[in-house]
């Protein structure tokens, strides 16, 4: 992992997918520490729910929609249609 600088904001897509479990949780808990130390926010994509633990808020997404907490309903807002959202099933931030 390499970060230039200090972003305000850091984006981490599947951060841990080729990494056992031990050292995913490394980067992981990494992640929020570099976060907190500089005031930093970081936006993470991955599918593995293990690793989501601890951050501040977390959104599901489900088909390309945002969904309520575990039960996995689709959130009742309008959206426009010509606005496809990536699916994918957790961004932490």
């Amino acid at each position: 992992m390499r970060l230039d600088g200090e972003p305000p904001i850091i984006f981490a897509d599947e951060p841990t997918a080729s990494l056992d479990t031990e050292r995913g949780f490394k980067v992981m808990g990494l992640l929020k520490r570099i976060a907190k130390e500089r005031d930093s926010a970081v936006i993470v994509v991955t599918h593995d729910e293990r690793m989501i633990a601890g951050f501040d808020t977390v959104k599901r997404l489900r088909d390309g929609r945002f969904v309520d907490g575990d039960n996995g309903e689709p959130k009742a807002h309008r959206r426009s249609p010509s606005r496809r959202a990536p699916c994918v099933p957790s961004l932490a931030i």
